[in-house]
């Protein structure tokens, strides 16, 4: 059995300390990035105060001197992260679209130029990030116990933002990551974590696999069981939705009307050729599917254009779980592309799982 945060020790035994610190302060920039912002965010993937990171990050990087694993992007990440910025020129808002895909930018840069570094380094990497989901794990707990909450939300105010970070986790083999997705009973990420369950097998080997099903599963049945949650998990599995539970919080269930409601809104005044980056993330308008996102913002040319070119980094990294179930979550919810929570740790495995630095 392996961990994904297992370093590869001759590696680590060569890195410089002020590399180590730098992989540590790119984790906690992302660690930080998966909170809520301290300011209401009413759309899009407005600043967070992670933002603030991440100037900090490019000053250590260059203070420190630290080695570029990549010098000259390949056409697929340069699709990814220029078309935001170029689709500014046909914007309803030039503006937010310039801004907001410049800071999209910055952000993928940073986890390219360094993602060997990055990757050898995964440890100092992922232990603030571990450290936060175990903080989001015990405000959960308290919400279950002395809050009537419907779901888990956490620090992250928000159960799916949550459950994306869980499921990162789970498919990493790290089993902090299957019992935040129990918790908020997401259905995306519930549904992901099925479908990589036989690439974390045979990356990470049976008992890491499977311990994390059962974690899942009992985690859904103790919280309905004892808390009287409910979620789409909890709608969609028979033998939990009919258990009997306390009289907590709203039971009504999670039902498609809603999300029907999202794409009617989002399709209304389609544009063929677009109408820019981060327009369409308001509430009415936000379809809850990255691709659709993509050919409603950069129209459909360079919408279908960037989809092909994120199935070229996916398809080049089948060895990895967590890319692989990040990309069925996106039929399901926006987070990975359209919020910071979900964002940077989005760049981050694009970087460091995709393409030649997929191996195990």
């Amino acid at each position: 059995m392996r961990s994904y945060l297992i370093p590869n020790e001759e590696r680590e035994r060569s890195a410089p300390q002020a590399y180590k610190l730098f992989a540590l302060l790119i984790g906690t920039t992302i660690a930080v990035s998966t909170t809520n912002t301290l300011f209401e965010v009413s759309r899009g993937i407005d600043f967070h105060y992670a933002d603030i990171l991440l100037v900090v990050c490019l000053f250590a990087g260059w203070y420190m001197r630290v080695p570029l694993t990549e010098r000259v992007f390949s056409l697929p990440y340069i699709i990814l992260m220029v078309l935001p910025i170029l689709s500014a020129i046909y914007s309803d808002e030039p503006i937010r679209s310039f801004v907001m895909g410049l800071k999209l930018l910055v952000i993928f840069m940073l986890m390219y130029n360094f993602r060997q570094l990055l990757r050898d380094l995964r440890w100092w990497v992922f232990a603030p990030i571990v450290l936060v989901g175990a903080a989001h794990g015990i405000v959960g707990v308290y919400h279950f116990v002395f809050v009537d909450a419907v779901r888990e939300a956490g620090m992250s105010g928000n159960p799916n933002l949550l459950s994306g970070l869980g499921f990162a986790l789970s498919a990493l083999g790290i089993p902090l990551g299957p019992l935040l997705i129990g918790m908020t009973g997401t259905r995306g990420a519930a549904l992901a974590m099925l479908v990589v369950t036989p690439a974390i097998w045979k990356r990470f080997g049976p008992i890491v696999a499977i311990s994390g099903i059962l974690i899942l599963l009992l985690t859904v049945f103790a919280t309905t069981s004892l808390f009287g949650t409910w979620s789409r998990v909890t709608q969609t599995i028979p033998i939990i939705r009919d258990l009997p539970h306390p009289d907590r919080g709203d039971h009504r269930g999670f039902g498609d009307t809603g999300r029907e409601l999202e794409l009617s809104g989002a399709s209304r005044d389609f544009q063929a050729l677009g109408s820019g980056f981060d327009t369409r993330t308001d509430a009415g308008e936000n379809s809850h599917n990255v691709y659709f996102i993509m050919l409603l913002e950069y129209g459909v040319p360079l919408g279908i254009i960037s989809i092909l070119a994120y199935i070229f980094i996916v398809r080049r990294s089948f060895g990895s779980p967590v890319l692989i179930g990040i990309s069925v979550i996106m039929v399901f919810d926006h987070y990975w592309w359209t919020v910071a929570q979900g964002l940077y740790l989005f760049a981050y495995f694009v970087a460091t799982e995709g393409e030649d630095l997929a191996e195990a």
